[in-house]
């Protein structure tokens, strides 16, 4: 008898869960009808207010350009060693710095561990 109550509330309680499942089911369906044509109202607000902002500043940035004096554009500074080189003298530069980098990474890597 007591096997037979305690499938019973097995039963039951799957019942009840399946049913609190297909309302969740549904309130999720209602709450999209309803409420998805503002949300997607809000999104349009919020990405053309943003649009809007970056197309100020682009101006405002074309504008400030336009009354300052002309800037000549700043370019990387080349250092010394790389500068007068021969293609096989660069490829042996490069490739000591990058042995350099990754052994100091590898080297933090450990300390790390």
């Amino acid at each position: 008898m007591k096997t037979l109550m305690n499938k019973m509330k097995k039963v039951l309680l799957s019942i009840l869960k399946n049913i609190g499942l297909f309302f969740i089911m549904i309130y999720g369906f209602i709450y999209e009808l309803l409420f998805k044509k503002n949300n997607k109202d809000i999104v349009n607000k919020k990405k053309n207010e943003i649009l809007e902002k970056k197309e100020n500043k682009v101006v405002k940035n074309i504008n400030d350009n336009k009354s300052s004096d002309f800037k000549e554009p700043q370019t990387h500074i080349i250092s010394d060693h790389i500068f007068n080189k021969t293609e096989s003298e660069l490829k042996k530069v490069i490739v000591k710095e990058y042995c350099e980098i990754f052994y100091v990474k590898e080297n933090n890597i450990e300390k790390k561990r």
